[in-house]
């Protein structure tokens, strides 16, 4: 050890008095950046590797008190779509209900004064317009012939449109009736839709 010791080729110098001070102030300085370069390092890159989540989590947290306090709207708003949705289910019939539907239109007919001379279904044009886990949905044309004065037809009319079955017109003609100059004839192409089950 003697001689390791001899071959340093100066001598450390005593510390005393101020070199004191100043070997406290770059042992300090050396840890410092030895922790800022080799510690504190990482520990920043993994803040800044955080700063996009924390940014994203804010957001999300935004939206959440947003749909939080926006809840009692949400409800009344889905609370109101399932009474249009039953609404629209009831106005959906199946396909056994097409001659109580029929009655129905002629029923409606008598009480606009308007005489029904021929109605029928035309299930040849039917077509598929949805279909899902519940069934399948077709729109049906409905084909009605009859004769009557201009305001009982638009009376029939207006209870056709405005019905709980959904019905649509989607086609009409009036002709005068040569025989009775007050009373027309009328073609009338109705929609319905019929829902077959799964």
């Amino acid at each position: 050890m003697k001689n390791l010791i001899d071959k340093i080729p100066f001598e450390i110098p005593e510390i005393t008095g101020k070199m004191k001070y100043y070997f406290l102030a770059g042992f300090i300085l050396f840890v410092l950046l030895f922790d800022y370069v080799f510690i504190m390092g990482f520990q920043i890159n993994a803040l800044k590797s955080l700063i996009p989540k924390s940014v994203e989590l804010s957001k999300e947290l935004k939206e959440t008190k947003y749909n939080l306090k926006n809840m009692p709207h949400y409800q009344k708003e889905v609370s109101r779509l399932r009474g249009n949705l039953s609404k629209v289910e009831m106005s959906v019939l199946s396909r056994e209900e097409i001659p109580m539907l029929l009655e129905k239109i002629s029923r409606l007919a008598i009480s606009s004064d308007v005489q029904i001379d021929q109605i029928m279904p035309l299930k040849d044009s039917q077509e598929l317009v949805l279909e899902n886990d519940g069934g399948k949905y077709f729109s049906l044309p409905i084909y009605v012939r009859g004769q009557g004065g201009y305001h009982a037809i638009g009376e029939l009319f207006n209870r056709i449109e405005t019905d709980e079955v959904f019905m649509s017109i989607e086609d009409f003609d009036i002709t005068q009736n040569s025989g009775h100059p007050r009373r027309h004839i009328v073609k009338i192409a109705i929609t319905i839709f019929v829902m077959e089950k799964n």
